[in-house]
């Protein structure tokens, strides 16, 4: 029992640090990051910008013994960012680009020369080739093992799962899994893009019928509505008479990175980009502040549009370091892995770990992780490498005829 009231009191002065620590991370990294801004470097300023204050940190940690908390509060950020952040920040890129291309387009027929329809079918045809392989993958994969299992023990509830395996994935197939309830979808990290399509298609076509009304009225309200109702603790999957949250968490960041790209087209963000040191910082802390205050409510709706400003900023300090080949190349990359590590994660945990751990290979949490990134890199780099190439192949075929 007192070894129990130890823990206890351990745990609870761990979370009581647990502010503490973020607070502090923040105010160093302001502060160092202010000061050695004002200072003029040349080519060096940025490198300079980041790893001093990185060494501060450490050496912040390392002499108050304060080590582990901080690798605990770092664990425990990164997997908010993953789980909470990342998909609200993936739609606000997308709503950005989404209103990029709606205004870069005449719409004084109202939309007509380019529907919602049109918008929506482009870019599915744009996304559709990596994920039907992803799927297809997935898909095959599961499908072998049941037959498998099929052929080592046959059952007619073996062949109805079969069946209803291939039942199931019509919805995945078609990119509404997430049109108007929770489906059991067999890749189901992939719900984003089916609900980033239907959400995008309202957010586009409300621009097309009335674009002034859409953007100061209709979209501001949207996201104060969905917002305070996803922070309310409801069920982020559950339906709410017609409406389906996996809709609304796509449909209420879009609207954000659509207004986003409509004041890069003011004057105020001509003002804004003039006033280069303050931007910059600006731009800077709000990357900072994505991680580091993950999981404070709603932070990174505002520091999201402002990162996403100063990339799209050329004169930048974040566009000088992310606006190079190994970056946009990352980028492919990335949506391959997105679209592949649940099939990579099944296999590594289904059949790689517990047959290791049938021949009595005993692997850590660090060995397991490290083969599930090797393998995750090796299968995206050929998925993405096999894909792209089709999709050469099928735009040189259209040029020649």
């Amino acid at each position: 029992m007192y070894v129990e009231r130890l823990q206890q009191k351990s745990r609870n002065k761990i979370v009581g640090l647990y502010p503490t620590v973020k607070v502090t991370i923040f105010l160093i990294y302001a502060v160092g990051t202010l000061l050695l801004a004002l200072i003029p470097m040349g080519r060096w300023k940025l490198p300079l910008l980041l790893f001093p204050n990185l060494a501060v940190m450490v050496l912040l940690f390392g002499v108050s013994g304060k080590i582990k908390e901080f690798v605990s509060t770092v664990k425990h950020l990164a997997v908010m960012l993953i789980i909470i952040v990342s998909v609200q920040v993936f739609f606000i890129i997308s709503g950005f680009f989404l209103g990029k291309k709606f205004y870069a387009r005449s719409f004084a027929d109202g939309g007509k020369s380019y529907s919602a329809w049109d918008y929506t079918l482009d870019h599915v045809t744009s996304i559709y080739p990596h994920y039907l392989f992803s799927l297809a993958a997935f898909f095959l994969y599961t499908l072998a093992r049941s037959l498998v299992h099929l052929a080592m023990s046959p059952s007619w509830d073996k062949v109805s799962a079969i069946a209803l395996d291939f039942y199931n994935q019509i919805p995945d197939l078609l990119l509404l899994q997430s049109a108007y309830r929770f489906h059991e979808s067999l890749n189901y990290p992939l719900w984003q893009l089916s609900a980033l399509v239907i959400a995008g298609f309202f957010v586009y076509g409300l621009l097309c019928r009335n674009e002034r009304v859409s953007r100061t009225l209709l979209f501001p309200a949207a996201i104060l509505m969905i917002q305070s109702l996803l922070y309310s603790g409801v069920d982020l999957w559950e339906n709410y008479g017609f409406f389906y949250l996996p809709l609304l968490r796509a449909f209420s960041p879009l609207c954000i990175g659509v207004l986003t790209f409509y004041f890069t087209t003011t004057p105020y963000y001509e003002r804004l980009k003039a006033k280069k040191v303050l931007f910059n910082l600006a731009v800077i802390l709000s990357a900072v502040t994505i991680f580091a205050y993950a999981d404070l409510a709603n932070i990174f709706l505002i520091t999201t549009p402002i990162l996403i400003l100063g990339c799209y900023d050329g004169a930048s300090w974040v566009n000088a370091v992310l606006n190079r080949r190994i970056f946009r190349n990352f980028g492919k990359f990335s949506y391959a892995v997105y679209l592949n590590h649940a099939l990579v994660a099944r296999f590594v945990q289904a059949r790689l770990i517990p047959g290791a751990q049938a021949r009595g290979i005993g692997l850590t949490q660090w060995q397991s992780g490290g083969i599930f990134l090797v393998l995750l890199t090796a299968y995206s780099v050929l998925t993405l490498f096999l894909v792209e190439t089709w999709k050469n192949k099928r735009r040189n075929k259209a040029a020649v005829q």
